[in-house]
């Protein structure tokens, strides 16, 4: 017999179980009861936990005395909404915003941080955290943007200068790719140390857009200096001529310095009181001394000019040369050496640094002196000589680089003259009168050094582009091309009682030869050459001029028009030249053979 609920048939308890029903309805039966019958036990009680949804587990604010297995019960609570059977203590998570599994915690282990990512860029606004089942449009699983209406803003963004915060760093502008070269101003004064050179934004402190203070820590130095103002020095209120600048800047002490700013000076330059650097800071081209009526030379240097005097970016023309008169007495003979010297520049005993000039214009002309006779009866025979129309340069060491020498004149040294040291290197000697000798450069006892450079379109009777006299002569890289020697059996280059040492040369011309040796106590030695020349291309006594690597061809210039105007020209080498790859020495910045000219060679790329 079926225990249970009193005394049912068999088919009664099978139809309960089939049918799920109660079949203790309506009795009030306490354990070990027996049926209204007296045939068994009544049904074992014990608290159960409604089961509305019938998950197996029951509402646990919910209990319930209850027969075993009542149904709607559940003999374990904890279900945490029981109402929905996918909800209960043997669930599984899902991310549904829900507790499915009722351990108190709604997705536990199943959100995903999220910020918004208004702009687009990929990086979220740190200020919008969200946790979600999972990101949706305009957000993101980063909160690093620092500007979320910006998609050009965020930590993979490219810093600019604009004052703001490109890639979310904290920092502002810095390492911005559009930094612009600046150059430190420690002083304050508006103008930057040229070794100082800062990368920075515009409106940066502390830097500044020149690079013309030679002395950083000096507020009052360098002095400034613009035609026709009458200032105190400063940028914002600077003096009216270069003059003024060097006189002020030597008073003061110290580093003496004057920076020219562009325009027209009607003034001569002596630079000679002592050391002193006068830049013109927007290059020769737009800066020019003229000397015009002032009987003096444009620029003047002495022996207090040694080594740290610099004069740079300026335009020296229309000079009066520097007369010096020698009296010369020959047992009880009188005569009168007058010397013009030095209209452009005039440089005695000092060491000095020309660079970036142009000297153009400046003429030494025969003043046709004539004998005069003393107050004693007696005649005093008088001669002249007109030395470097451009420059003159004696008893010191002058060093030129990147000038251009252009349309001066003289009796000897068109160009410039030297009797001491001169080093000259990426210059342009052109179209300048010798009426003598030298129509580019002459030099008597000294020692000259030309690198890199080129003589275009000088004339002079003899010797049109280099004369030396008892002087040591080291050309290297030269381009010689249209001067013209002016007498029968001229030459370009003429040297006597001399040494030299050149290489890697081209001259050419229209007129006369390419080198004489006047003498035999001359030994000229000459490496790599090519000559363009009508007649002979080179003329010396035995055993003074040796000569290796000759070439006789036409040099094939880049641009080269036959209309007398040199500066019109581009002397570089055409690629078909002969003279390319031919030098016996050297390479090029390439590390090819070095060129013949002044474009070959390591400091051909100029």
């Amino acid at each position: 017999m079926l225990e249970g609920c009193g005394s049912v048939g068999r088919a009664a308890a099978l139809a309960w179980v089939l049918a799920g029903a109660v079949a203790c309805a309506d009795k009030e039966l306490t354990p070990n009861d027996t049926d209204a019958g007296g045939d068994g036990p009544g049904c074992a009680m014990e608290v159960l936990f409604v089961d509305a949804d019938l998950d197996g587990f029951g509402d646990s604010d919910l209990p319930e005395e209850a027969c075993v297995n009542t149904p709607g019960h559940a003999a374990v609570g904890g279900d945490c909404d029981d109402t929905d059977p996918r909800v209960s203590p043997n669930a599984n998570e899902i991310c549904n915003g829900i507790d499915d599994d009722c351990d108190g915690g709604v997705d536990r282990g199943l959100l995903v941080d999220v910020w918004s990512d208004l702009d687009g860029d990929g990086y979220g606004d740190p200020e919008t955290f969200e946790q979600v089942c999972a990101a949706e449009a305009h957000h993101v699983r980063d909160d690093s943007d620092c500007d979320d209406t910006d998609p050009d803003v965020n930590p993979d963004g490219v810093e600019v200068c604009d004052g703001r915060d490109q890639d979310c760093d904290d920092l502002v502008d810095e390492d911005a790719t559009d930094f612009e070269t600046f150059y430190a101003d420690v002083d304050g004064d508006g103008m930057g140390d040229p070794l100082e050179p800062v990368l920075a934004c515009p409106g940066a402190s502390g830097v500044t857009d020149n690079d013309w203070d030679c002395d950083d820590l000096d507020g009052g130095t360098p002095l400034v200096v613009d035609a026709g103002e009458s200032g105190t020095g400063t940028l914002s209120d600077p003096l009216g001529s270069i003059q003024e600048g060097v006189d002020q800047a030597l008073a003061a002490g110290g580093m003496a310095c004057v920076v020219v700013q562009p325009g027209r000076y009607s003034e001569s330059v002596d630079l000679s009181a002592g050391e002193v650097s006068v830049v013109g800071v927007e290059g020769a081209e737009n800066t020019v001394v003229d000397g015009t009526g002032l009987d003096e030379p444009v620029l003047v240097l002495g022996a207090e000019n040694q080594s740290a005097t610099l004069v740079e970016g300026l335009t020296l023309t229309r000079g009066t040369p520097q007369r010096t008169t020698f009296e010369i007495d020959i047992l009880g003979n009188r005569s009168d050496l007058v010397r013009d010297a030095g209209a452009g520049v005039y440089a005695s005993g000092a060491r000095a640094t020309l660079r970036g000039l142009h000297i153009t214009d400046n003429r030494i002309l025969d003043p046709e002196l004539e004998d005069y006779v003393q107050s004693d009866g007696r005649t005093v025979q008088v001669s002249w000589e007109g030395l470097g129309g451009g420059v003159f340069s004696e008893g010191g060491t002058l060093v030129m680089e990147d000038c251009l020498v252009w349309a001066n004149e003289a009796q000897v040294g068109g160009g410039v003259f030297a009797d001491q040291a001169l080093s000259v290197l990426h210059t342009q000697f052109l179209e300048n009168l010798a009426t003598d000798v030298g129509g580019g450069l002459a030099g008597r006892g000294a020692t000259m050094t030309v690198e890199n450079s080129v003589f275009a379109g000088n004339l002079a009777d003899d010797a049109a582009s280099v004369y030396a006299a008892d002087s040591a002569v080291l050309l290297s890289q030269i381009t010689v091309n249209h001067d013209v020697p002016d007498v029968s059996g001229g030459a370009l280059v003429v040297v006597e009682r001399s040494l030299g040492l050149w290489t890697n040369l081209l001259l050419s011309t229209d007129t006369g030869s390419g080198v004489r040796v006047e003498d035999a106590n001359t030994t000229i030695t000459l490496d790599g050459v090519l000559f363009d020349v009508p007649e002979d291309t080179r003329s010396a006594p035995p055993g003074a001029l040796y000569v290796a690597g000759a070439i006789e061809a036409a040099p094939i210039f880049l641009d080269f028009s036959d209309d007398d105007i040199a500066s019109n020209d581009d002397l570089h080498l055409d690629p078909d030249s002969p003279g390319v790859d031919a030098g016996l020495s050297g390479r090029d910045t390439d590390g090819t053979v070095a060129d013949l000219g002044a474009y070959g060679g390591v400091l051909g790329d100029w």
